[in-house]
């Protein structure tokens, strides 16, 4: 079950602790890790996305140089054999809604999306969702398989990753988020999804290894 981890930098690789967590992370064997920078997000996935094919890998696991998560998280994700799931992690901008949509309407020949709201879910398991940011996803080698080649994350009324999801949809298959799988993204602090109580969940703000701050989702 070999697995390229695909990583679509900006022209920079931007974050140490990123960093930290790719070296710290549980790959199966026969695994790669691959960079693609540019300032074309969707050529970099699309490239990485040819290479995974022509080398015959099982998955491709998206991550982001701006995102931290724990050393187990690729296995959490693969475990599920599902033709693509994503991590659930939080814009980094407030009001820190998820990077995950439940719905999409147009408006004026323009898609709108709608965020998956958190207030009274459950704490693990899998949701379907139409749509995720790709920060955190793996996806089957068989879904690129089933769409057009090297279209994957074209993009042009749509961010790559959204794209990407549309043709994911199109093409038959679902998209599932895990609620275990939370990643931090980072900003000059990293923000983490948390737990709070019954009713929901909330956004963590890490200033440093002790500060932190919690906030409600919307807040």
């Amino acid at each position: 079950m070999s697995t390229l981890i695909g990583v679509a930098c900006s022209v920079e690789a931007r974050y140490s602790a990123f960093s930290e967590s790719l070296a710290n992370l549980w790959k199966p064997q026969g695994s790669v890790v691959r960079f693609r920078a540019g300032i074309d997000i969707g050529a970099n996935r699309n490239s990485i996305v040819r290479e995974a094919l022509s080398e015959n890998h099982n998955f491709v696991w998206f991550v982001d140089d701006d995102m931290v998560f724990p050393s187990g998280h690729l296995e959490r994700l693969l475990f599920h054999y599902q033709p693509v799931v994503a991590s659930l992690y939080l814009n980094r901008k407030p009001p820190h809604y998820p990077v995950a949509f439940n719905g999409r309407t147009v408006v004026e020949g323009q898609p709108v999306w709608h965020p998956v709201s958190l207030f009274g879910a459950p704490d693990k398991g899998l949701v379907e969702i139409v749509g995720a940011g790709t920060g955190g996803m793996l996806v089957r080698t068989d879904v690129f398989r089933a769409i057009e080649y090297d279209t994957w994350f074209d993009h042009h009324q749509s961010t790559d990753d959204l794209a990407f999801c549309q043709r994911v949809v199109a093409a038959g298959f679902s998209i599932y988020l895990d609620l275990e799988a939370t990643m931090g993204h980072i900003s000059t602090y990293e923000v983490w999804p948390v737990r709070q109580d019954q009713q929901g969940w909330g956004a963590s703000l890490k200033l440093s290894e002790k500060d932190s701050i919690e906030t409600r989702l919307g807040d």
